[in-house]
């Protein structure tokens, strides 16, 4: 804990107005190249330009859209084939701080570099490849360390084998919580570790699928908290891997320099809170069209996490989205439909220095998905027939 700074948040709010000027909006029939399938990365750089990632099957399954600060195309990137600058089946688009954007393609196996205006750069090889096997998911986000980097967070490792019987079994499980960072070089990648997280007991329990009669065995015990990070203007992360409300933020070489902490205990698990996070899931479920939801494991994590999501501003403040009061953390597995029944909990909105600015009352404010400069922050929505839209709106001076 040597030259850990601990940083106590009050306990009592200081309530912050909603409502943010809306700056642009991307979706719609108005132009072909805003109408989005499925948002798949969104990110801004230093210059207010947003990439976004779209589902495109047609185009080598993903296609950037580069949106200027004013809501004006940019260029469009994406052509499906396997020459230079050219998709087989990519999957992730991760906006570069400085400018451009990194594609990753897991069937071509490599990544690509295009400048903000959409000029093919270079690519080099990608961590992982389709002949993988165990076949690793990694996502990758932005860094801002400066220069052509970005963030690695392998979530997946997904193997096959057999039952007793000689039935096929899928086996999903989460590897070691850790982040590393990824340097592109002339023609290689350089990667780096970073930070080394906590990993709740039995996260990495394997969550298996038997082929044929469609069963699951749920590995993970519910309610496992969260690996959650946001990359700092500096170059450092801030990070929650635990049950507690405990944000811990580190230099660029991943030491952690602070923990920004709340003193309130987490609600244990009791019988009341099983049955009723198994009306929850059930909700979410039914809200997605599902008649028959996965069946959910019958162990629980002892504790409800208190974190459901961390971001970091463009200027460095986080936003930290509490689990909202008597509610749950929001599974990430839930088809879009079912943020219908989505409880917003409130926003601590907090410096790095750990200087405590106010909060956002539950329910009033969602979390962007990205920020940018001058304030920029971007939404999806989605319609009642998940076609999304995104929204660039821009918060105040005083929560950026």
């Amino acid at each position: 804990m040597a030259g850990q700074e601990i940083m106590h948040l009050p306990f009592s709010n200081r309530p912050l107005a909603a409502g943010f000027e809306e700056v642009t909006r991307i979706g719609g029939d108005s132009e072909p190249w805003q109408a989005l399938t499925e948002v798949l990365g969104l990110g801004f750089d230093q210059a207010g330009n947003l990439y976004i990632g779209d589902s495109a099957p047609t185009q080598g399954r993903l296609r950037v859209v580069v949106v200027s600060p004013n809501g004006e195309l940019v260029t469009v990137i994406g052509r499906k084939g396997m020459g230079p600058g050219e998709f087989r089946a990519a999957d992730q688009a991760i906006a570069l701080a400085a400018g451009g954007v990194v594609v990753h393609d897991w069937v071509a196996g490599r990544f690509s570099l295009f400048s903000p205006d959409g000029q093919y750069q270079r690519s080099v090889p990608s961590l992982q490849t389709l002949m993988d096997r165990p076949l690793r998911s990694i996502t990758y986000s932005q860094d801002r360390a400066g220069g052509e980097t970005v963030l690695a967070r392998e979530w997946l490792v997904t193997s096959s084998g057999k039952t007793g019987t000689g039935g096929a079994v899928i086996a999903h499980r989460e590897p070691p919580r850790a982040i590393r960072r990824l340097t592109f070089g002339a023609d290689s990648v350089e990667v780096a570790d970073v930070v080394n997280a906590w990993n709740p007991p039995g996260a990495d329990r394997a969550r298996q699928l038997e082929r044929g009669t469609g069963h699951w065995e749920f590995g993970p015990p519910v309610l496992t908290p969260k690996f959650l990070y946001a990359s700092l203007p500096d170059g450092g992360l801030a990070y929650s891997d635990t049950s507690a409300y405990a944000i811990r933020l580190t230099d660029r070489d991943g030491n952690v320099i602070r923990i920004v902490h709340r003193a309130v205990k987490p609600r244990p698990v009791d019988a009341d809170v099983r049955n009723d996070y198994g009306d929850f899931w059930d909700r979410a479920w039914g809200a997605a069209g599902r008649d028959s939801p996965p069946t959910l494991p019958d162990y629980f994590q002892p504790e409800v996490p208190l974190i459901d999501e961390l971001r970091a501003t463009w200027d460095g403040t986080l936003w930290i989205q509490s689990t909202p009061d008597g509610g749950y953390p929001w599974y990430e597995g839930f088809p879009l439909r079912a943020r219908v029944v989505r409880e917003l909990g409130a926003i601590e909105v907090v410096t790095i220095e750990g200087r405590y600015i106010g909060t956002f009352p539950a329910g009033q404010v969602a979390m962007p998905e990205a920020f940018g400069p001058e304030g920029l922050a971007a939404y999806v929505e989605v319609d009642e027939y998940d076609v999304p839209t995104v929204i660039v709106r821009r918060v105040p001076p005083e929560v950026r």
